[in-house]
């Protein structure tokens, strides 16, 4: 994805997800990403989903409940990836400790120019948007999740509930800190509360795909069904108080409905 600002120029790329089954992180995992390492380094900023917690004093575990150790977050930081999402089904696997954990890791990162967003500095704060800036061209980053595995401390990281007044205060939201942040793009990461492996896209889903276009979503970076899914150039008015006509619509929205598994051990019929 190219982005363009006043003649300035982002060169923008988006992975699926990064998961951590142990048939991964408990092998040789130095070329995992070798064959695509080159591409993701050509990027400004490369945007992965980090589909695991964190931490060094536990032992490495696969689906249903992962955990990874910071060497193998490591190996991904070190293949290029330097804009992660944190807010998915997997994120309170090991509940309190573990989000701690993983967020500690991450904060860890942000003086070498890794950024991360869906894990809360407070319980129950509003969804948090990043800044992610380069060339003159400001981003606004944010990553939530609608769905999770555990009902436990999912206040502390950026949890939308799929229902109608949830997801209506969230693209209050949105259109909030479009209009006051003065960003140039705003990125969302939505870990889907779809089903996975299907490889259609409901109706209902490019509603509210859409709704997040409209009220402020430059780009929609969606996961969860961890297969690839088509992707959609969306038209919308820059100025919903003008006729919409071809001058009005130049502004493009991008969605990726999903982006699939970048690395896994999953094997499926």
């Amino acid at each position: 994805v190219q982005t363009v600002s006043n003649n300035r120029e982002l060169n923008l790329l988006f992975a699926g997800d990064i998961m951590a089954h142990t048939e991964i992180t408990e092998r040789n995992y130095d070329s995992v990403l070798s064959d695509i390492e080159p591409i993701i380094k050509k990027a400004d900023f490369a945007f992965a989903n980090f589909e695991s917690p964190v931490n060094d004093d536990l032992p490495q575990s696969s689906y249903p409940v992962f955990n990874c150790h910071s060497d193998y977050a490591e190996k991904i930081i070190s293949s290029g990836f330097n804009v992660f999402s944190l807010a998915n089904n997997h994120t309170n696997d090991l509940h309190l400790k573990g989000i701690k954990s993983t967020k500690k890791y991450f904060d860890s990162k942000k003086a070498e120019g890794i950024f991360s967003a869906g894990l809360k500095d407070s319980e129950n704060c509003p969804v948090k948007f990043i800044v992610i800036e380069k060339n003159g061209i400001k981003i606004l980053f944010a990553a939530v999740t609608e769905v999770h595995n555990f009902s436990t401390e999912f206040q502390w990281f950026d949890y939308i509930k799929p229902d109608e007044s949830s997801r209506k205060n969230f693209l209050e939201q949105i259109k909030y800190e479009k209009a006051n942040s003065g960003c140039d793009v705003l990125i969302l990461s939505l870990h889907t509360s779809e089903p996975e492996y299907e490889l259609s896209i409901a109706d209902k889903s490019k509603n509210f795909s859409y709704s997040l276009t409209n009220s402020g979503a430059d780009m929609l970076w969606a996961n969860h069904p961890h297969v690839v899914r088509k992707w959609e150039l969306v038209n919308v008015k820059k100025d919903k108080r003008m006729p919409a006509d071809e001058e009005n619509l130049k502004c493009q929205k991008l969605i990726f409905y999903s982006m699939g598994n970048t690395i896994s051990g999953q094997r499926t019929k």
